[in-house]
This record gives C-alpha cells, sequence and structure tokens, in this order.
C-alpha cells in the first residue's frame, strides 16, 4: 500500500501460469484496485479470454496489510 492507503494489482500478478492451445487474447481481473477498507483476504477472479474467444476463470486471494505506522504531530501548549 502506498503512503495513500491504496494499492494497485493487474492480472500478471495473479496469474500463475495460465495456458492456451491457442493463444491468450486477454487476462482481466475482477478486482484490481485497494485501499484499507480492504484490509485482510479479498477475493479476485482471473478471467482468461483465448484468441476463439472461449473463456475461464480462477479465484485467487489478495492479501491487504496495512504496515505503515501511523504519523504524530505534537505541540507544546501552555495551561494556565
Amino acid at each position: 500500500m502506498d503512503a495513500n492507503g491504496a494499492a494497485t494489482i493487474t492480472a500478471a500478478d495473479i496469474n500463475n501460469g495460465s495456458s492456451d492451445n491457442c493463444d491468450i487474447d486477454t487476462m482481466v481481473l475482477d478486482i484490481t484496485d485497494f485501499t484499507c477498507a480492504d484490509l485482510g483476504d479479498n477475493t479476485v477472479i482471473l478471467t482468461v479470454t483465448d484468441n476463439e474467444g472461449n473463456t475461464d476463470t480462477a479465484m485467487a486471494t489478495v492479501t491487504v496489510v496495512d504496515s505503515l505506522v501511523p504519523t504524530v504531530v505534537t505541540q507544546d501548549i501552555t495551561v494556565v
């Protein structure tokens, strides 16, 4: 995650060797953007389509982790 609490993944990040007897035309993920609202395990679906229009899908788990510590800003005050 970046400093704004956002992360983006691609189909290539999830693909682990998808193949076809002909050529693969596209690989598409149903979810690519994550924020702090998505902390923990998230199921994504990878859809692979070949040049003939045949498709197959598989699920994978994307685990979102917030490992950045908060930034603390203080100020001195005088209490009377």
